[in-house]
């Protein structure tokens, strides 16, 4: 955002007063003026691009999580673990690894079991986690006008639209 403030004002700094006047500190000459249009443009094809890139990445994050869900594990023996995918030979890995051990009681030998040393409850708030951190880091990332339009009286400075955890792409892909 700031590379593209920074083009703008650099474009636009000699063109004085008149239609775009960067310096221009009348609210209402400025609403009227083709800058304001021009930012107004700008804006919302950075907004379109982000939205076209998160719905891309929502997407393909969902479609990695399940790839790597989908494998069959198949134990023949205690020496053969083979991973099937029958749509893919070239299958990526699994998405978590971990580790079995053998957790020995103390009082008796004879009453030993098998844990993950990794708990399993565990993995799904993992990707969840990840999932709406890449989701909400979208969130506040702040508008052209404010900082282009500085000669102007800005009570807030307005935030760029983007996807939100509700839009029904990214709560299906969350669910699945």
């Amino acid at each position: 955002v700031a590379a593209v403030r920074k083009t703008i004002v650099v474009g636009f700094k000699t063109a004085g007063k008149g239609w775009f006047n960067l310096k221009e500190t009348d609210q209402t000459a400025y609403g009227y003026s083709k800058l304001k249009r021009f930012i107004k443009t700008t804006q919302l094809r950075m907004e379109d691009t982000l939205r076209s890139l998160a719905e891309a990445n929502v997407e393909g994050f969902r479609d990695f999580v399940l790839d790597r869900c989908a494998p069959k594990l198949t134990v023949a023996a205690t020496n053969d673990v083979r991973f099937e995918n029958p749509e893919e030979e070239s299958a990526a890995g699994p998405l978590f690894a971990v580790d079995l051990v053998v957790k020995e009681d103390s009082k008796k030998s004879e009453n030993s079991s098998f844990q993950f040393t990794t708990s399993v409850d565990r993995f799904e708030p993992a990707v969840l986690d990840v999932f709406e951190n890449g989701v909400c880091s979208l969130h506040g990332i702040k508008s052209l006008e404010p900082g282009i339009m500085s000669h102007l009286h800005w009570t807030t400075w307005p935030v760029t639209a983007a996807v939100q955890m509700t839009e029904p792409l990214v709560a299906d892909a969350r669910s699945r």
